[in-house]
């Protein structure tokens, strides 16, 4: 039973999130844009990758 208890307690430990562990209560950085999304709009993207000389990037999903 014990070991049950420090284990529970150890894997409490090495799981928490780090501000837990450290005690501070900084709020979360904002997510970084790694790429800059053109969202529905062909003609801009294109216009975009040609200016950089950057392909396109394009992404597509259906729920079924």
């Amino acid at each position: 039973m014990k070991t049950t208890r420090l284990g529970a307690v150890l894997a409490a430990a090495l799981f928490a999130a780090p501000a837990a562990v450290a005690g501070t209560t900084a709020a979360p950085a904002a997510p970084r844009q790694v790429l800059p999304f053109i969202e529905d709009d062909y003609t801009k993207a294109l216009a975009s990758a040609k200016a950089s000389g950057k392909p396109i990037f394009f992404e597509a999903w259906a729920p079924w």
